[in-house]
């Protein structure tokens, strides 16, 4: 810059009458701009390590809960953990999860197992990822997604990625929140398949979505129903809901469709189809059936119908069925269909029992 030549901006004009920069003014206003870009860049990296340090102690914070969440109560073997993610090089890879993360039983071995080692590393890693893509711990509890779903551990993070952003698009015009959906059903990023019925409107879709289904429009509808006839052929009943080990997005339609009855949306033509399959719709007499029947085989393989106390699995569960029947009567609470359901299979309402 020509300091003789240069017109001088109103906001810096000199005293002089010259209209020109002094060598001196313009020493004076260097000077000043160097130390306002001094404060700024020092403004700017104060941000960034405060910015650091917030999202260092949400790490930490995030790590902490999820230890604790798998099993380890000792304080000093979270910070541990917490420390060793925390030492981990970005960017850096281990093996699948082949076994299980360390819990109360092998934590212990951190030091010693480098397995152990590279399964800390892996699950931190994960953790951390899951939290840039759903966001922070204040919006989404992903411990509990994780409790929830494993197997989010060992998910590719670029289908989960892809899967959450085709929830969204799906959602645009809706005032629905996808992440608070994916926090309640984490099962969602984990299906299979994504596919979504493109006759469904955008209402029934969310509805399917907050009963972790990915669709309940006619085809997947459909298809459940053949599930379902399935199950009753596998089992004497439809009753789904109420057994273990059960095919876990079968049960979530069967309560969907249980919620719908509920709320009297359930459309009649599928009513009734539920109907012919021997599916109950109402929830408490859904699983007062499934314990029925339950019953029912016991006396026929039993020749009684009074399971004894010391039983293990489900018959224990049906000792104590077996004796809130009998209080109900005594108390005359039982319903008179379901009495008559009882004494059709040779029910013993005298059999002692705890209960009772």
């Amino acid at each position: 810059m020509h300091v003789n030549s240069t017109t001088v901006p109103n906001a810096y004009a000199p005293r002089t009458t010259s209209g020109r920069f002094s060598k001196h003014e313009v020493f004076t206003l260097c000077t000043k701009e160097h130390r306002s870009r001094v404060t700024r860049l020092h403004a700017s990296a104060s941000s960034k390590a405060t910015n650091d340090s917030q999202a260092n102690h949400q790490a930490a914070k995030l790590l902490d809960r999820f230890w604790q969440a798998r099993g380890v109560a000792d304080v000093q073997q979270r910070q541990k953990l917490v420390s060793f993610a925390a030492s981990i090089p970005e960017g850096a890879k281990g093996t699948q999860h082949s076994t299980e993360l360390p819990g109360i039983n092998d934590y212990w071995m951190l030091e010693d197992d480098a397995s152990t080692v590279l399964q800390v590393a892996e699950a931190s890693q994960r953790l951390l990822q899951l939290q840039q893509l759903l966001g922070p711990e204040e919006d989404v509890d992903i411990v509990w997604m994780l409790v929830r779903e494993p197997g989010l551990l060992a998910a590719d993070m670029s289908q989960l990625s892809d899967r959450l952003m085709v929830m969204r698009l799906a959602a645009q015009s809706t005032n629905v929140n996808v992440l608070k959906i994916v926090e309640d059903h984490p099962c969602l990023l984990l299906q299979k398949t994504f596919a979504l019925d493109q006759q469904e409107d955008e209402a029934d879709r969310v509805s399917a979505w907050q009963h972790g289904l990915v669709s309940d429009g006619t085809l997947h509808w459909q298809k459940r129903c053949l599930q379902l006839a399935q199950y009753a052929l596998d089992h004497g009943d439809a009753h789904i809901g109420y057994r273990d080990n059960e095919d876990s997005d079968l049960v979530r339609w069967a309560r969907k469709q249980r919620y719908a009855y509920k709320q009297r949306t359930l459309l009649p033509d599928r009513a009734s189809r539920l109907q012919q399959l021997g599916f109950e719709l109402d929830d408490e007499a859904a699983e007062w059936m499934r314990w029925f029947n339950e019953a029912k085989l016991y006396r026929m393989s039993q020749g009684h119908s009074c399971p004894g106390p010391l039983t293990t699995g489900s018959s224990f569960v049906l000792t104590n069925w077996c004796s809130v029947q009998r209080v109900a009567k005594k108390a005359g609470v039982l319903l008179p269909s379901r009495e008559s359901l009882l004494d059709d299979i040779g029910f013993d309402w005298t059999c002692a029992d705890a209960l009772s």
